[in-house]
């Protein structure tokens, strides 16, 4: 059995220049998390929550700056991720991930404005090679 506490700090940079868009955006986040999770002989499972805390964005539309200055509660997410080891340090990770924010960086563009939360999905696969 395992548990972790994490706190990362994250810089966003998107550009949309098709579409109809001229659109940039910056930002600052803090991302704190707790991980829990158990091993087995050759294989763990994992169950991660993580906070999204925005510290600071702008956005830039067609020449006219946007700042949003005040710190807020972005969202948060939870994790299951499970992994098997294949052999000697190598391992295989699959994960799902759900997201649960105002905005997210990859998906900034397709997301209205307004205080609303979406649930973003993100499936993932690692390979410890």
């Amino acid at each position: 059995n395992y548990i972790g506490l994490g706190w990362q700090v994250a810089w966003n940079y998107g550009i949309l220049n098709q579409f109809g868009f001229a659109t940039t955006l910056t930002g600052w986040e803090q991302q704190p998390s707790i991980t829990v999770g158990h091993a087995f002989r050759r294989t763990a499972l994992s169950l991660r929550g993580d906070l999204y805390w925005t510290n600071s964005f702008y956005l830039s539309e067609g020449g006219h700056n946007l700042p949003f200055t005040n710190s807020f509660l972005n969202g948060g997410s939870i994790t299951a991720s499970f992994e098997q080891k294949l052999y000697k340090d190598r391992a295989l990770s699959i994960g799902l991930k759900m997201d649960y924010v105002q905005y997210h960086i990859i998906a900034w563009p397709a997301f209205p404005v307004n205080g609303k939360r979406y649930w973003v999905p993100e499936f993932q696969i690692g390979l410890n090679l």
